[in-house]
């Protein structure tokens, strides 16, 4: 039969063994797959949402099966345990230096390192990007392995050994997996056609990757086939 929740889980919900994890703005929670029971619940403290608050969660999850990971606005990591949702380590990406000028100029600070988007975790290690960057974290503690300065506010996507970014401005870069070093990096303004620029701000998300191909949306309607690792147009496609 149907089991209706007692709660407004996100669209980032994602199945780990036999639980459901959901996520709303300030927590995560955890369901029996079967009995459609509350399993645990982590909320974030304190779990208030003012826009700058460094409170709210920022990122989809993903889990590698032991434990549940995600980004927070503050500029932090988080991993929760699948089997009771207790917090096992959290990183801090960027320090909250003091003093600012600003209550802007510290948000525009912080901005520069806030998760954004979908982590992935492979063999051990996650990988969260930031608007200009991506961090790979040690599973287990934590530990950051490597940063990378690369756009990211269009994607970022792991697939086999690499990690693709894509920024709004078409800036798409492929980062190696293992040690955060650029193999690829290509500017697709430089062969997508102007015409192609039908109003709107033209900026390139979201991205798909595959073996063979990088697909991302552009401008208003537009659907784009690139190679993947030379970045050359192979097709276009108008909805």
């Amino acid at each position: 039969g149907v089991r209706v929740l007692d709660w407004r889980p996100a669209a980032a919900t994602i199945a780990v063994g036999d639980l459901i994890v959901g996520k709303d703005v300030v927590e995560v929670r955890a369901w029996n797959c079967v009995s459609g029971r509350l399993a645990w619940e982590w909320v974030t403290s304190p779990s208030h949402v003012e826009s700058g608050s460094g409170n709210t969660i920022r990122t989809d999850l993903c889990s590698d099966g032991e434990r549940v990971y995600f980004g927070m606005r503050d500029g932090t990591i988080r991993a929760l345990s699948v089997r009771d949702g207790k917090e096992v380590w959290r990183t801090v990406l960027v320090k909250n230096p003091d003093p600012f000028k600003s209550e802007e100029e510290r948000l525009h600070y912080l901005s520069a390192w806030e998760p954004v988007g979908s982590g992935s975790v492979v063999d051990g290690v996650v990988y969260f990007h930031a608007a200009n960057r991506v961090v790979a974290l040690d599973a287990v503690s934590g530990g950051q392995l490597w940063v990378s300065i690369a756009r990211c506010l269009g994607g970022g996507q792991f697939h086999r050994d690499s990690y693709h970014c894509l920024g709004f401005g078409g800036e798409y870069e492929i980062l190696d997996a293992r040690t955060g070093r650029r193999r690829f990096k290509k500017d697709l303004t430089s062969v997508t056609p102007a015409s192609f620029h039908n109003g709107g701000m033209p900026t390139y998300m979201p991205m798909v990757i595959s073996d063979s191909h990088m697909f991302c949306g552009y401008g208003i309607g537009y659907l784009l086939a690139f190679e993947r690792t030379t970045g050359r147009l192979v097709w276009p496609k108008r909805a």
